[in-house]
């Protein structure tokens, strides 16, 4: 996941651990399109889909309009290394991509703002 990290320096990163299978990563899913769509170009998101079927990886990803990419973890590796123990986890980086925060299970949209903002250089 570093490599995928590496890309994104300069500027905020949000990962989201999703799966298929995850009913409150089904409800939180429309929150991060609608803040990758709002911070744009400010933020950088990645998903990393966990130990799921490929073909209904896809199908949920196309059904939620999912603009980010996301990482195929079929065989729970990632999360492993990681040390995510239930979904859904939402990782918050900063733009030296240092890890910032963590929030385990479903995320509000408040929250995923506010973790966002704090995280985005002040606008004096």
């Amino acid at each position: 996941m570093a490599d995928a990290l590496r890309g994104f320096r300069g500027k905020p990163a949000v990962v989201n651990f999703w799966a298929t299978w995850c009913d409150p990563c089904k409800k939180e899913m429309p929150r991060f399109v609608a803040a990758y769509e709002k911070y744009e170009g400010r933020v950088s998101f990645l998903g990393i889909d966990v130990q799921d079927d490929p073909d209904a990886a896809i199908d949920f990803a196309r059904r939620h309009r999912i603009p980010f990419r996301s990482l195929a973890d079929r065989s729970g590796d990632i999360r492993r290394k990681e040390k995510i123990l239930g979904l859904p986890v939402t990782q918050f980086y900063d733009a030296d991509g240092d890890l910032a925060f963590v929030h385990n299970g479903e995320i509000r949209t408040d929250e995923l703002e506010e973790k966002i903002e704090a995280l985005l250089p002040s606008r004096d």
